[in-house]
């Protein structure tokens, strides 16, 4: 029977038990697909980073997305899918931008062709884009100068790299050139879609073993909630351990104020930089003029008053970054914390930091995070339990943690980065 699906993932994705695996067959791919020439980064801070920054999910990842996909539906439902089926091919598919934005993994029971699964690679689209359980995702092998590209929905094109013209590979009748879409962009999903899409990760991300608390007490023990992980990975901003910071009732202050200052009092504390970042060296008029110059209680306003506040002290190697909730994501904390920067991070929703006024409307809470803790969970680290590292502004020691991603709405994650080029610090 064949079987056409799309975005069928089952919630239960992270108790599921693999009854077999897919991995044991090697997986050929081309050449031509393992990258496609001139990926740019265009950041502004490229030089700060030696690579590409490379996709949410890395092929590896999607081949165990692909896996579960084909034993749940072996399981729900009669399909052309054996529990001999094995991987057969795995290609990368790329956007309009040379991007990786999905990968199509091949199937094959024995010798015969057993469809595929089209797997999402980055977090705004979903995990599972669609599935075929006969045929072949392509007929013929891509040449060395073409390339696979996703047109967002599921419409999937060969590319020729240097005439740029692409064909849909299902009907080979529809021609385009990429020139005609250069400069369009995307429209952005109905707030509906995106929270379904969010889910769909949610349940990608669960993991047996991971029992954050979701009430209760603030967490200042991770291990204590983690069992049964692979390995894990751990990062502070250098030295962040020595310093204490402000406290919001001591210094008399809400969060946002607080957690400026606590950024500016970790530059201040290593004493690498070159000039002060107080006003007036004193950190009352320092807090006082930071506090001024916030229009509004969000991370954007947050940007700005600090953007301000340096052009008043005259620091102009200052770089700031607002990340909205569309790009604020785990791989953009970890390589901030990775490059030493500390940043503010606002929670939404948070369990222990949320609190609400007097008509009923939640008030969050922004603290400054310090560092990451990653518990990486079987297969292939796909699984992983996250949490950060902060100086919540409740006590002057950063010895407490956030699961961004349970008691904690990760959907509506900001944050506001700060660094400073390195002509500005002391060599």
């Amino acid at each position: 029977m064949k079987v056409v699906g799309k975005r069928l993932l089952c919630i239960v994705i992270a108790v599921a038990m693999f009854s077999f695996s897919l991995q044991d067959f090697e997986v050929d791919t081309y050449a031509a697909e393992q990258e496609v020439p001139g990926t740019s980064q265009g950041t502004k801070d490229s030089q700060r980073q030696a690579v590409p920054e490379e996709p949410d999910i890395n092929k590896e990842e999607a081949k165990d997305i692909a896996e579960f996909q084909v034993d749940e539906t072996i399981k729900k439902q009669e399909t052309d899918w054996k529990e001999g089926t094995k991987i057969r091919k795995v290609y990368n598919l790329y956007n309009e931008k040379k991007e990786i934005c999905a990968y199509a993994v091949e199937l094959k029971n024995g010798t015969k062709d057993a469809g595929y699964v089209v797997v999402g690679a980055v977090e705004e689209k979903p995990p599972i884009i669609e599935f075929r359980t006969s045929g072949r995702f392509l007929d013929e092998g891509l040449q060395s100068d073409e390339y696979l590209l996703y047109d967002g929905g599921i419409g999937y094109y060969k590319v020729d790299k240097e005439t740029k013209e692409a064909v849909n590979i299902e009907t080979d009748d529809e021609y385009f050139s990429l020139d005609d879409i250069e400069g369009e962009k995307e429209e952005a999903g109905i707030e509906s879609e995106k929270e379904k899409v969010r889910e769909e990760w949610t349940a990608v991300r669960r993991v047996v073993g991971s029992n954050p608390p979701i009430a209760g007490d603030v967490n200042t023990s991770p291990y204590q909630y983690e069992s049964g992980y692979t390995s894990v990975q751990r990062k502070t901003v250098p030295d962040t351990g020595c310093y204490t910071y402000f406290v919001s009732t001591d210094i008399g202050s809400t969060c946002i104020p607080t957690a400026m200052c606590n950024l500016l009092k970790y530059y201040t504390d290593r004493k690498r930089m070159k000039s002060s970042l107080l006003l007036n060296n004193d950190w009352k008029q320092t807090l006082d003029r930071l506090t001024g110059l916030l229009q509004d209680k969000n991370m954007r306003c947050t940007k700005i008053a600090l953007d301000n506040y340096f052009k008043e002290i005259d620091v102009q190697d200052a770089i700031t970054h607002h990340y909205d909730e569309d790009e604020a994501h785990w791989k953009e904390m970890k390589r901030r914390i990775d490059c030493g920067d500390p940043f503010i991070y606002n929670t939404y929703n948070h369990y222990k930091y949320i609190d609400y006024d007097e008509y009923g409307n939640p008030i969050n809470h922004a603290v400054l995070a310090v560092g990451y803790l990653q518990f990486n969970y079987p297969p292939s680290g796909l699984n992983q339990s996250r949490y950060l590292q902060v100086a919540d502004g409740w006590t002057e020691h950063s010895n407490r943690y956030i699961n961004i991603d349970i008691g904690n709405d990760a959907s509506q994650d900001e944050m506001v980065t700060l660094y400073f080029v390195y002509s500005y610090i002391q060599k």
